[in-house]
């Protein structure tokens, strides 16, 4: 009776450590940088379908244009705005 216990617990510790495995692996070999906030913000556009014009947090299509080009960042009432237009964390667009 006593080894029904043992056995849930080596079978979750090995599910738990080849999670780790394929993790450690994965963050090894294909490592995931951090997008700038204008590629952040470019991704979403494109996931939502939506159009430089689409985009009322930001003043003028001409100032998400700069944004997207590198030329002037986002700043700290349009990052507000934004993130929570498409529900994500402040700190995408920081």
């Amino acid at each position: 009776m006593t080894t029904r216990p043992l056995l849930s617990w080596r079978l979750s510790w090995l599910n738990g450590f080849e999670l780790w495995l394929e993790l450690n692996y994965e963050n090894t070999h294909y490592p995931i940088s951090e997008a700038e906030p204008r590629e952040a913000l470019q991704f979403l556009i494109e996931e939502h379908g939506l159009k430089q014009t689409d985009l009322p947090e930001i003043d003028r299509q001409g100032v998400v244009s700069e944004i997207l080009a590198g030329k002037r960042a986002i700043n700290a009432r349009e990052a507000k705005a934004l993130s929570e237009r498409f529900h994500v964390s402040l700190a995408v667009f920081i």
